[in-house]
């Protein structure tokens, strides 16, 4: 169950995502960019096997970029898939992908249930600590919480991160490392 405030906060993130998606095309681009060098910077993707990725639709820091460069590299990439209210990883090797219900980019293929070096989450709001706040049905969440993943990183634009602290509940699940355009917060 989510608080007035996390569904004010996502509605809130998500708005200003949308309107600096539609209105600076430009600066989108090149804050994608910056944000996918900030991540490549980052040891455990460098040392990284498997690398377990959202694939970017709408307004959402775009990974095409990333999901690219982690395949030219050799990495065995993971692209979510969801079923009903269940949500699995998938290897992908490039290629065509489904959209499903929300209109999200998904590939076809069995389950993958080997072993995760990174997962890099998608989110709508995050703090400092790792907290983060997605679209709200928990598909993240459920998954971390029954998966071994060497290191979670939230990956946003900077104006994503709160000023304050995002309250949890029992059932989510933090982020090991915060990259955006800007910065790169290593949490733990």
């Amino acid at each position: 169950m989510q608080t007035d405030t996390q569904a004010e906060l996502r509605r809130q993130k998500r708005k200003q995502r949308d309107a600096f998606f539609r209105e600076s095309p430009a600066e989108f681009a090149a804050r994608c960019q910056k944000a996918r060098q900030n991540l490549f910077s980052l040891p455990c993707l460098a040392e990284a096997e498997t690398v377990f990725v959202y694939k970017s639709f709408a307004s959402e820091l775009a990974t095409d970029g990333v999901i690219e460069r982690l395949l030219a590299t050799g990495k065995r990439v993971l692209l979510p898939r969801t079923a009903g209210e269940t949500m699995v990883a998938v290897e992908y090797r490039g290629g065509p992908l489904l959209k499903n219900q929300w209109g999200i980019p998904e590939p076809g293929g069995p389950d993958y249930g080997g072993k995760i070096d990174v997962c890099i989450l998608p989110l709508v709001a995050c703090d400092r600590f790792g907290a983060r706040i997605g679209y709200g049905k928990g598909f993240y969440d459920r998954y971390l919480a029954t998966h071994q993943i060497g290191r979670k990183v939230a990956y946003c634009f900077d104006f994503q991160i709160c000023n304050g602290v995002i309250l949890q509940k029992e059932t989510d699940v933090s982020a090991d490392t915060v990259v955006t355009d800007e910065k790169i917060i290593i949490i733990r």
